[in-house]
């Protein structure tokens, strides 16, 4: 009965050892359909709105059920639009996100957990500035997956969340009368992204 047991062991342990890992289904971010939106007050009266155009990244899916296991993204500094010129290039000064110095933003998933609605919760560092802070953000999706016209697999999900851009070293501001800020410091944040499985993106021709 001993010798038996030991054997069971020792089968049990060789299963474990030498099982074929779960498969990780990697993904990539299509820079041409994905960007960072934000919206921050302005006066205490308005509201500005704009995005960062340049963003890469990556995805793995896996099991058990091909669940999201990881996120990472990078958004170019530089890349800020918000429809003015002027606006824009100061926004890329060392009054705000001094884009030479830090060019870029990065995120890097630690936690997915169950969020509500049939949504996921995500916490990860986010380093804006050459700060680095963890965060939460609020994720709808992924998608299922479909096949785009040109025949690469894709899905879609959605990033959201609430920054105070001071904890990130961006301070820059000036008090208006009655203790109105000309720039709000709670700015609201969201990410529209599409994924591509890699081993498919290689050989394919992206329809833009």
């Amino acid at each position: 009965m001993h010798q038996l047991r030991y054997a069971l062991l020792v089968f049990a342990l060789a299963a474990i050892l030498f099982a074929t890992p779960a498969k990780a289904d990697s993904w990539r971010v299509d820079p041409d359909h994905s960007a960072a939106h934000f919206a921050v007050q302005h006066l205490g009266i308005g509201e500005i709105r704009g995005f960062f155009s340049e963003i890469t990244g990556t995805a793995v899916f896996g099991e058990p059920g091909n669940l999201l296991q990881a996120l990472d993204l990078t958004i170019a500094a530089d890349s800020i639009e918000t429809g003015v010129k002027k606006r824009d290039n100061h926004l890329r000064s060392h009054d705000f996100f001094d884009a030479y110095t830090f060019p870029t933003l990065t995120f890097h998933t630690k936690k997915i957990t169950p969020g509500s609605q049939g949504k996921l919760q995500m916490t990860g560092d986010l380093t804006m500035h050459g700060v680095t802070r963890e965060i939460t953000v609020e994720l709808a999706g992924p998608t299922q997956a479909i096949q785009d016209p040109l025949g690469n697999t894709r899905r879609g999900a959605r990033l959201t969340t609430r920054l105070n851009r001071t904890e990130f070293g961006l301070t820059y501001n000036a008090v208006l009368d009655g203790g109105r800020l000309a720039v709000g410091e709670t700015v609201e944040v969201g990410v529209d992204l599409e994924l591509i499985r890699q081993q498919e993106a290689c050989g394919k021709q992206e329809k833009k």
